[in-house]
């Protein structure tokens, strides 16, 4: 019994050590010249012209979702602006750029409306196309002390049979090959523009949403992970933080009660799940991305939760 526990002992070493050795190697392969990967400033709308700033903070859906002229007018003393972050499925990366950026400190109100997908375990630091670029010895460290579990996931899921490793791996492999060097742009800034740009048929409010392309499943919400998500943005924001039921296509999910009564004793949102609902004709190209009609809807929904905060127009 002895010899097998020394035996199992050293396999578990040498498993830990060809970990380690992968994510060495990925972290390097992120960073080479031949990485054709570029992240640029993740483009936000609003204004940031004020000391005090409401802050929508979430991903693309706080781009589309509101009506940041519309809040800038009736918010005179205060600037608002969306924090949306590029990054799809890894929701530490997502909450890390603002929490590193100019507007985290406590004269700020911070509303979260963040899509359910990023409110998963499973994708707080997913092993994807986006994180194992973004991904830093110096944020692998972060993750370590304050989560370890999530990080030898990570680290488990860093294997030659993971697709995204091999994406990597064959495109840096390739430019080796053909002597191809890649002139990156790397900028992980947050800009804010005062002008809002979308694509043809934003504004169009009588075609009805395609909802058989994107139907929302249950979320896997866990009671655990959910305060976690809480604890961790409650040490990291340093701003007044409340938070929304993120927008849904109504009638277009399999929701349970119980979760919908765990995400409310958990967050506590300013709004009711029925509010966060929306018609097939006030969709735009997503079940999270209003159009121009859903957007009102929910931009004035926004500004009677803000008055009844106390934060007045």
């Amino acid at each position: 019994m002895k010899k097998l526990i020394t035996n199992l002992s050293i396999l578990a070493v040498i498993f830990f050590l060809y970990k380690v050795i992968i994510f060495i190697s990925i972290l390097n392969l992120s960073k080479s010249k031949y990485d054709p990967t570029t992240f640029l400033a993740d483009l936000n709308y609003g204004k940031d012209d004020k000391a005090q700033q409401i802050i929508l903070l979430g991903s693309s859906n706080t781009r589309y979702d509101f009506d940041y002229n519309y809040l800038n007018a009736k918010f005179k003393t205060k600037a608002v602006h969306s924090v949306s972050s590029s990054v799809p499925f890894a929701l530490f990366f997502t909450l890390d750029k603002f929490i590193n950026s100019k507007w985290n400190n406590k004269n700020n109100t911070v509303i979260i409306d963040i899509p359910y997908s990023l409110f998963s375990d499973d994708q707080f630091l997913p092993c994807n196309y986006v994180s194992l670029r973004l991904m830093t010895l110096e944020k692998a460290k972060e993750v370590l002390l304050d989560q370890p579990k999530k990080f030898f996931s990570f680290i488990f899921n860093e294997s030659p049979f993971n697709n995204e490793v091999t994406q990597l791996v064959s495109l840096v492999a390739k430019n080796h090959a053909n002597g191809i060097i890649e002139n990156k742009k790397t900028d992980n800034s947050l800009v804010v523009s005062p002008v809002q740009n979308f694509k043809n048929g934003y504004d169009d409010c009588t075609t009805p949403y395609v909802k058989e392309q994107h139907y929302l499943v249950n979320p896997r919400f866990s009671k655990k992970h959910l305060e976690y998500i809480k604890s961790y943005i409650s040490e990291k924001i340093k701003c007044k933080v409340y938070y929304r039921f993120p927008e849904i296509n109504k009638g277009n999910n399999n929701f349970t009660k119980s979760n919908i009564d765990l995400f409310t004793k958990t967050f506590n949102p300013i709004n009711t799940f029925e509010q966060s609902q929306f018609l097939n004709n006030q969709l735009y190209d997503q079940w999270y991305h209003l159009n121009k009609c859903g957007t009102a809807i929910n931009t004035q929904y926004l500004v009677d939760e803000l008055n009844r905060l106390g934060i007045k127009e």
